[in-house]
């Protein structure tokens, strides 16, 4: 199905049939068109839905396999819908079922773990190794990508260039073929805390237009607290920031595919893709600071600061 992610679907307020307990918001999947959708709810004073709409975007721009989202409401309630890509004869095995299958002592399901220092580079490579995990199905990789292992770096480096983060152990899943048991990584998903979707407007304002370098929107994207999910070590206090988590992904090498498909996307581009989101859901300053965000993040990805 085409649409237009832009063009609110409005869910018909009988249409749920099933609550999706994963997360802190409200969810729960519903029939369009016969397909399985997920109706997402946007918080009071959060821009989740347009963030998840134009990181869908740009992730497309990207050459990403990704999710698909579309603005919705919901009896009155703002949100977002995606189409399932679980596709038939498939389980979907989220990162902390997958771990606990290599691991007995790594931490249950639940919000409580939804960060856990066991989650990191090593244990999430070497899952993805053990099970042989194949690319995302039915997706045609952009040269110089080969294996699962290439397209999650591709995942992390979107992370760095967003800042999502967001990446814990149930926002990054496996598909299971029941048929002959291969497995296939999921397209990247759930990107809601991104873009600087959770800030005022009056904060957004004022990053832009500050004299202090300490208080720029290049500074707001180098703040300690804005980290990733995943660990360098289990011994480590704090998750790695999400650019020391792509780079620690991928090593020793200079750069790979991802870098280069990001070089090619540059601040005109930036500038259509954020235009593309209107008022509302998002505000002036909000598309403002998330252009100005995606500039500096980008800057600083080619640098390899």
């Amino acid at each position: 199905m085409s649409v237009n992610p832009y063009d609110p679907f409005e869910v018909p307020e009988t249409a749920s049939e099933r609550n999706e307990p994963m997360g802190s918001r409200t969810k729960f999947w519903f029939r369009r068109d016969n397909d399985p959708w997920l109706f997402k709810a946007t918080r009071p004073n959060h821009g989740e839905d347009w963030a998840e709409v134009l990181a869908a975007e740009l992730a497309e721009a990207l050459g990403l396999p990704h999710a698909r989202y579309q603005l919705a409401t919901w009896r009155g309630q703002p949100g977002v819908v995606t189409p399932t890509f679980q596709h038939d004869g498939f389980d979907l095995v989220h990162g902390n079922e997958l771990l606990q299958r290599l691991d007995p002592t790594y931490p249950r399901e639940g919000m409580r773990y939804v960060r856990t220092p066991k989650h990191t580079i090593g244990t999430v490579s070497d899952a993805l190794e053990s099970t042989r995990a194949g690319l995302p199905v039915d997706w045609t990789p952009p040269a110089g990508i080969g294996n699962a292992a290439q397209v999650f770096a591709g995942y992390l480096l979107f992370d760095a260039w967003i800042g999502n983060t967001d990446r814990h152990h149930e926002n990054w899943a496996v598909l299971l073929n029941r048929s002959d048991a291969t497995v296939h990584l999921a397209p990247t998903y759930d990107h809601a805390a991104s873009l600087g979707s959770h800030e005022t407007d009056e904060a957004r304002s004022r990053r832009l237009s500050t004299r202090d370098p300490g208080f720029t929107v290049d500074a707001y994207v180098r703040r300690p607290m804005a980290r990733s999910a995943l660990y360098g070590e289990e011994k480590d206090q704090h998750p790695l920031t999400m650019l020391l988590a792509y780079q620690g992904w991928v090593g020793s090498s200079a750069t790979d595919a991802w870098v280069e498909r990001l070089r090619l996307i540059e601040g005109g581009q930036i500038e259509a893709l954020v235009g593309r989101v209107a008022t509302p859901p998002a505000s002036g300053p909000a598309r403002a600071f998330a252009a100005a965000m995606l500039k500096a993040n980008r800057e600083r990805i080619l640098r390899g600061e």
